[in-house]
């Protein structure tokens, strides 16, 4: 479930996603370069009171307070042909999701042991600026992420490629939690999204918003949850899920990690020289997935 490999002045993390999800990676490659906990200190986020259940206080937070957000919810899930925004899916349904990994290398191998390519690319301060005085004339409200995957979007389609119109968007279900409340579960749920139009970044933050506002996120992990104990209870033994037949369309998956006030805390030798790559497995062949961050 967890290996970690140091060589030199670099460290490989690898990580499955049933123990966690990225901010552990990010607590524990903090935690790796801390001269402090070199030295014996435990950090703090490895011993901050942890929240027992999760799930339910983020369900009770959600609907308890807002019980129209449960008959939102449960209409999106009676009509299965229509989107959680109202919009009947295109395409061939929703896209796989499989194991995560986390790593630094340029290539790993799939289940059927084909490669997988990795691609690791930054934009200049300067770029990410632009990009933020462009959102603040025309998109004003709108956040940086959503920008960003709809210029990839873009860019894939203008090459040529034939993207699906829903793709997969992990969404932070810590965001339903009160903030003095921690976690180190695996709070990330992936939500099928559909992208009709990605140049038409208003209807994506109005999508992102109702997505997030009915609670959608929340139920997706507990069923995603309920799932994975009962298959527990009915085996001891640990089962291999074969991984989704390749799609005919590029099926996206976007994880952003948005600002990480740990990232930035990191202890890189030669600032100049300090990289921090990630690396989280498609589904199958046809499957792409974008993971995004912003390092200082």
């Amino acid at each position: 479930p967890l290996s970690i490999t140091v060589r030199g002045d670099h460290v490989v993390f690898y990580m499955d996603h049933g123990l966690g999800d990225g901010q552990m990676i990010i607590n524990l490659s903090h935690t790796l370069a801390d001269a402090d906990a070199r030295n014996g200190i435990v950090p703090r986020w490895a011993t901050s009171a942890q929240t027992r259940h999760p799930l339910a206080v983020a369900a009770m937070r959600c609907f308890g307070t807002d019980p129209r957000r449960l008959s939102r919810l449960l209409r999106s899930r009676i009509h299965p042909s229509i989107g959680v925004c109202g919009r009947k899916h295109a395409g061939g349904g929703s896209a796989g999701h499989g194991s995560t990994q986390t790593a630094s290398t340029q290539a790993a191998p799939t289940a059927a042991g084909s490669p997988v390519e990795v691609v690791a690319a930054a934009a200049t301060i300067e770029c990410t600026r632009e990009l933020a005085r462009w959102r603040d004339d025309y998109r004003p409200g709108q956040s940086i992420s959503i920008l960003f995957f709809a210029a990839l979007d873009a860019a894939l389609r203008a090459e040529g490629l034939a993207v699906d119109d829903v793709a997969k968007v992990l969404f932070d279900v810590r965001r339903y939690l009160p903030p003095e409340l921690t976690t180190l579960a695996n709070l990330s749920a992936g939500i099928d999204v559909y992208l009709p139009d990605t140049t038409d970044t208003v209807l994506l933050s109005r999508q992102w918003r109702r997505i997030i506002d009915c609670g959608h996120p929340i139920a997706n992990l507990m069923l995603v949850a309920l799932r994975s104990k009962l298959a527990r209870l009915r085996s001891a033994r640990a089962t291999d899920t074969p991984p989704p037949t390749a799609p005919d369309t590029i099926r996206l998956a976007l994880s952003d990690m948005g600002r990480h006030a740990r990232l930035n805390d990191i202890a890189f030798v030669g600032e100049t020289q300090g990289s921090y790559r990630v690396m989280v497995a498609p589904a199958s062949h046809g499957h792409i997935t974008l993971t995004t961050a912003r390092l200082r």
